[in-house]
């Protein structure tokens, strides 16, 4: 499927509240944007993936930036006990004009948790895996969460499982 005809699919779903981009590529962006201008759904647009601090400066509201293209020479298993990198990806981002940060969450334990409230970044989190590490993100400031328990969890807020029931495949 063509990015033209997602965008196409996407404008019918009213109900749809934004669209991710997750660009593996580098210097996309602006080919992703003028589509999606052209489409009518620039505003609906977020970037994510493969992303640089220029086309953070040109679109700082619909990119949501990695931890990977902010300190790109550090590797993912170091930064996940190393607090100096997170504070440092914290700077980083500052520096490049970031409103929103798109991270993994096996880097949101406690200790980065409350770095990240003491900042004005806004947090996206991928991916979850269950529906207790869900609820917990959300319970501390992030505002999207891509989940592979999306549907459990919901049922949780609708009542319908406990998260004890949730986490065992109810």
């Amino acid at each position: 499927m063509l990015l033209a005809d997602a965008l196409a699919i996407f404008r019918r779903q009213s109900h749809l509240q934004l669209l991710n981009c997750d660009l593996k590529d580098a210097n996309l962006a602006g080919q992703v944007m003028d589509l999606a201008q052209r489409s009518g759904l620039a505003d609906k647009i977020i970037l994510t993936g493969t992303i640089s601090a220029l086309e953070q400066r040109r679109w700082p509201r619909h990119v949501w930036r990695n931890v990977e293209t902010l300190l790109p020479e550090v590797n993912f298993d170091q930064s996940l006990n190393d607090h100096a990198m997170f504070t440092q990806m914290l700077k980083q981002a500052k520096k490049e004009g970031c409103q929103w940060l798109n991270l993994p969450f096996q880097l949101l334990h406690p200790v980065n948790l409350a770095l990240l409230k003491d900042t004005d970044f806004h947090l996206s989190v991928w991916t979850a895996r269950d529906v207790a590490t869900t609820a917990v993100l959300l319970a501390n400031g992030a505002a999207n969460v891509t989940s592979l328990a999306a549907h459990a969890y919901c049922r949780t807020m609708e009542g319908g499982l406990s998260v004890e029931q949730a986490q065992m495949g109810h």
